[in-house]
């Protein structure tokens, strides 16, 4: 850390908590935080070109996050640049718990876990559902203040580890890393210039990746790749969550693999080759598309759920730079409920055989995860317009006490309720 930092902070209390080819995370408190009451992250990475990892850049991070201030967006409180090191530091509020904690945990479901000893709680159910919706419509939101005209900032990593969670439970997107944004992009200083004709198709995470990309587009609407993730991640709140072993020296594998025994149409996934009640287990939540394959087993993944594209379906497919480079066997869109066994009762849908969505909206979850997960991205539901969405009207919607409602929603019928929301998450953060 450059002497600035340790000026700022008590060089005592510094904890690595994440480290990548671009970046690491350090946890610290402030000199003047004697009593320890407000920890700190402070994200460090080069600014010289040798060391990121392209298109990751941090001065874009910097750049994009300082034009920024929503409930639902990570607060920057500050920033300093180490000459010695070429390195830029930026801190903000530290937060322990993450999005992809609450999905991992087998409490985080509308049924009973059936390897649990105890009984399951009254209302699970309602709890499962209130909490889902906060969640999302937190994340929807976020995300459609990014996209504002006045912004135009696209994420371009929307993934369960990058929403973090107060104790209030506000949900805050975090890692700009990858963030585009035409007029920072633009900028002299950036690592990595990206004009809207030469754009980086290796963002985004694994599954949460949108098709378009898997293809080489260059050219593309990075506000479509994040409502793509959205729906991806959306959909993971109601995805199977399975019982896993970890290392096991003896066993030599990181985890039992049971094809021929899993059931995806189950809640939990409880593989026959593993003692329940023996330690070293932990639970895992599925992704809906598989990317332990690579690009084109990813690919494969979604086509095989969502139907392989056709002109009818994406007419400008063929278009992409490397959609003719393979032949996929051609395959129907499956119905959703089948692979999201969380779902709710009482959300659950017709399967009208298409890969689009109804024309009519309803108040279901899957309706609107669908509306995300449409390949032609210029028919992918916004995000300004998904918080209108039905699902959010029906019955309270539960927010942070103090959360301010868009205003432009003042009208969309919404019956918001600001109490109750650290209750629900209580029990994901002591367990």
């Amino acid at each position: 850390m450059d002497k600035h930092i340790n000026e700022i902070f008590d060089p005592e209390t510094f904890g690595t908590v994440a480290e990548t080819p671009s970046a690491y995370v350090t946890r610290a408190f402030l000199r003047d935080d004697y009593q320890r009451v407000r920890p700190l992250a402070i994200k460090s990475g080069s600014t010289l070109p040798e060391f990121s990892k392209e298109p990751h850049d941090i001065i874009k991070e910097l750049k994009i996050l300082s034009k920024v201030s929503h409930q639902n967006i990570v607060e920057l409180l500050g920033h300093s640049f180490d000459l010695g090191t070429n390195s830029l530091n930026m801190w903000m509020p530290f937060l322990s718990h993450s999005l992809a904690n609450v999905l991992d945990s087998p409490l985080f479901s509308p049924h009973p876990n059936p390897a649990s000893q105890h009984p399951p709680a009254p209302c699970q159910a309602a709890d499962f559902t209130n909490l889902a919706k906060s969640l999302i419509f937190q994340l929807v939101a976020g995300i459609s203040y990014l996209h504002s005209s006045v912004l135009g900032i696209a994420h371009r990593d929307i993934k369960p580890g990058n929403a973090l969670l107060t104790c209030e439970g506000c949900l805050k997107l975090i890692d700009f890393g990858v963030a585009w944004n035409e007029e920072v992009t633009a900028l002299p200083e950036v690592l990595w210039p990206e004009p809207s004709d030469q754009m980086y198709f290796d963002v985004c995470t694994g599954a949460y990746r949108p098709p378009e990309l898997l293809f080489g587009a260059t050219s593309y609407d990075p506000f479509t790749v994040d409502t793509w993730s959205l729906g991806v991640t959306c959909a993971e709140f109601f995805t199977p969550i399975e019982l896993c072993s970890r290392w096991d020296e003896e066993e030599g594998s990181y985890r039992d693999n049971d094809e021929g025994i899993k059931d995806t149409k189950r809640p939990f996934i409880l593989p026959r080759s593993l003692d329940h009640t023996r330690s070293g287990l932990s639970w895992s939540r599925h992704s809906l598309f598989d990317s332990s394959r690579g690009s084109i087993g990813l690919a494969w993944s979604i086509f095989q759920i969502r139907g392989t594209p056709t002109d009818e379906v994406w007419p400008n497919f063929t278009a992409l730079p490397d959609a003719q480079k393979i032949t996929f066997q051609s395959t129907p869109a499956v119905d959703l409920v089948v692979l999201l066994p969380n779902l709710p009762t009482g959300c659950l849908l017709t399967f009208n055989g298409s890969h689009f969505p109804s024309t009519t909206m309803v108040p279901s979850p899957l309706d609107l995860l669908q509306r995300f997960l449409v390949y032609p991205p210029d028919q992918r539901l916004k995000a300004v317009d998904a918080l209108r969405h039905p699902w959010f009207r029906q019955d309270a919607l539960i927010l942070p006490e103090g959360y301010s409602v868009d205003s432009s929603l003042h009208n969309a019928a919404l019956t918001v309720q600001r109490h109750g929301l650290p209750k629900l998450l209580a029990k994901y953060f002591t367990s």
